[in-house]
């Protein structure tokens, strides 16, 4: 998932190796988000051919 790398990416502090735990759980929620959208979307286009 390209969204969550990029915020992974910009939780990470100079010269540190890995990211905040806030930006892992902003990751997440964006995951998250991104399945929603693309659950209700599938659900929608399903019952359109129904």
């Amino acid at each position: 998932m390209i969204g969550g790398g990029l915020v992974l990416a910009a939780g990470t502090g100079p010269g540190f190796l890995f990211p905040d735990d806030s930006a892992y759980t902003t990751a997440a929620l964006i995951g998250i988000g991104a399945m929603a959208i693309t659950t209700l979307t599938s659900l929608a286009l399903a019952r359109r051919r129904s």
